[in-house]
């Protein structure tokens, strides 16, 4: 089939919506051409048109798409922000929470125990009623 006819054939499918996409830009890249047939070159026009509007789409659809993506990666940096920042107030409240002791050596989280051992303590003390100079003598083991 002759190139003059392939396209002839194609405006055809194209005035009937059957072409692809493969298809039309073979007919724009056609009318694009210096040499048109006569009867052809009303087309033209019509042909350079829809070149001209694919081409604009194209370009709106990569800044579409890359504007998608911006909003995208924002929100994803917004989502592990929040995250982070409510992961890090859980952990804040869980440690305010938390009662830790360490009683002889050992660390102690249990809430009674420690109470029991600093009521053993506090009364040890005040029952001693050491005086400074007391104390003073027992951390620097004078007698």
């Amino acid at each position: 089939m002759s190139n003059l006819l392939k396209i002839r054939t194609l405006i055809d499918r194209f005035m009937e919506g059957e072409t692809t996409l493969e298809e039309e830009r073979e007919l724009y890249a056609f009318f694009r051409e210096e040499e048109v047939p006569d009867d052809l070159l009303p087309l033209r026009s019509l042909f350079m048109g829809m070149e001209a509007i694919e081409v604009k789409e194209e370009r709106g659809e990569r800044k579409e798409e890359r504007r998608k993506k911006e909003e995208r990666s924002w929100l994803s940096v917004a989502a592990i922000f929040l995250l982070l920042l409510c992961g890090g107030a859980l952990l804040w409240h869980q440690q305010q929470e938390e009662c830790v002791a360490y009683i002889y050596g050992k660390k102690c989280t249990d809430r009674e125990v420690i109470m029991q051992e600093l009521e053993h303590n506090i009364g040890t003390m005040v029952e001693g009623q050491q005086t400074v100079e007391n104390q003073l003598n027992d951390i620097f083991n004078i007698n």
